[in-house]
């Protein structure tokens, strides 16, 4: 059975009288949130026709006209309280309406990107680039998107309808399967509190392992997109932001974004190659609202030239060593496993670089684009890989260095840990006691 056939509403017989009405009501899934959205004549009488209506259906026992009409009548409500605080409807966020019954449930099955969060990509907007179980899932999107008017309309039925059919049992999306996809209480204040700047490709570096093509112009302004969701109430005051995508530095409005974030007390997760130093992101470091990730990738100038595509090692380290400086627990290097830096001497030199610059720990990952997939999945991974994993978490450990994973499955994670604890007993079990409880505790 295809997705769009699972996920159909039961269509039930009804009544001559009410059949027209469940025709309408019934044709689409988006019927709610297209009449909810772009009607202007939802007001009082409108809702009166509505609730006379749903006591008709009830009386006559046709079930599932009358949930519709109470979800019509509650969303009709909602239309009309909306106006005391948004000019427009299409601002109206008719997400809280489409469930079977009257109001959300206490719990529902969502995620922390459906339930919250935006992606703004080169010419896409969507919920999340997570991927899972197979090529068909995960990546939600909600649509195509070159900068402008954001389709806020377009941006909550979406949500709605996937909202809708992850909680219908049977019902098969790219949701299906997600481990991310949890049932609790996801009632929220604000429509985003998660937002990912993806939009730009731009970058100075031309990475071996790297899809994201580099040269790209950029395509759209995002500040408008961003002081229009703050002026109508549409963001969290936490909101908790992620650039990535190219160099964020390169970005036009780079340092705009930043100072919009350190104004409104947000939290930014950047992934940058930190070849260009910024005071913004020295500021937000040392206001602790902001995490750098950087993938170095090396332990030596010609290995990094040779990953990376330019000679900019020392500069590099420069700049991580003088953002470490300010909060080294938020600046996190990078190391993507791969046959041509796995050799000890390069897994060394990164980690004596690490000791040198001041760094409190770093993030070993695996090159995803050739070694899929995540976390999620359980995948292939070559065992020699996995030897200089072990080797480069060891030599972390004994340095007092923390190391913490990205895109390996809690299978390999395991084996790392209990291979360093391993190497740490047969070198000194007196010496590095402290460090194997703490081990065992990350185990756990």
């Amino acid at each position: 059975m295809s997705e769009k056939e699972n996920c159909q509403p039961e269509n039930k017989p009804s009544s001559d009288a009410l059949n027209s009405l469940l025709d309408q009501l019934m044709a689409s899934k988006n019927i709610l949130s297209e009449l909810l959205i772009n009607s202007e004549k939802v007001n009082n009488d409108f809702l009166l026709l509505v609730q006379e209506k749903r006591r008709m259906a009830i009386e006559h026992g046709i079930v599932k006209v009358a949930e519709t009409l109470t979800l019509l009548a509650h969303g009709a409500k909602q239309c009309i309280t909306a106006r005391h605080r948004f000019k427009n409807l299409a601002m109206l966020d008719v997400e809280s309406i489409l469930f079977a019954g009257e109001a959300v449930p206490e719990e529902y099955y969502s995620c922390v990107f459906l339930d919250g969060n935006i992606m703004f990509g080169h010419d896409y907007i969507g919920f999340c680039c997570v991927p899972h179980t197979s090529p068909d899932k995960g990546n939600v999107t909600i649509g195509p998107f070159s900068g402008g008017d954001i389709p806020l309309d377009l941006v909550f039925s979406t949500r709605a309808k996937l909202r809708l059919d992850n909680n219908r049992p049977g019902c098969d999306t790219r949701c299906t399967g997600c481990p991310f996809l949890t049932k609790k209480n996801w009632r929220k204040k604000f429509a985003f509190d998660r937002l990912v700047l993806a939009h730009i490709a731009l970058c100075n570096l031309r990475c071996s392992y790297c899809g994201v093509p580099t040269s790209s112009p950029q395509t759209y302004d995002v500040m408008p997109i961003l002081n229009y969701l703050d002026k109508h109430g549409f963001l969290a005051n936490d909101t908790y932001v992620e650039m990535a995508g190219g160099e964020p530095g390169l970005f036009k409005e780079f340092e705009e974004i930043m100072q919009f974030i350190l104004k409104r007390k947000m939290f930014v997760q950047m992934a940058s190659n930190a070849t260009i130093y910024s005071e913004s992101v020295k500021a937000a470091l040392t206001e602790d609202r902001l995490t750098l990730c950087t993938s170095i990738d090396s332990g030596s100038r010609e290995s990094f030239k040779r990953i990376r595509g330019k000679d900019l090692y020392d500069q590099v380290w420069e700049n991580l060593g003088r953002y470490a400086a300010v909060n080294k627990r938020r600046v996190e290097p990078k190391y993507i496993i791969m046959d041509e830096n796995s050799g000890e001497p390069e897994l060394l030199g990164f980690v004596e670089k690490c000791v040198e610059k001041g760094m409190a720990h770093f993030v070993i990952s695996r090159d995803v684009r050739k070694y899929r997939n995540s976390t999620l999945v359980e995948n292939a991974f070559p065992e020699q890989l996995l030897n200089a994993v072990i080797f480069l978490a060891h030599e972390a450990a004994i340095r007092g260095l923390a190391f913490h994973f990205s895109h390996f499955t809690d299978k390999e994670m395991i084996k790392v840990r209990v291979e360093v604890i391993r190497k740490l007993m047969n070198k000194d079990l007196v010496r590095y006691q402290d460090l194997i409880k703490k081990i065992m505790e990350e185990i756990k």
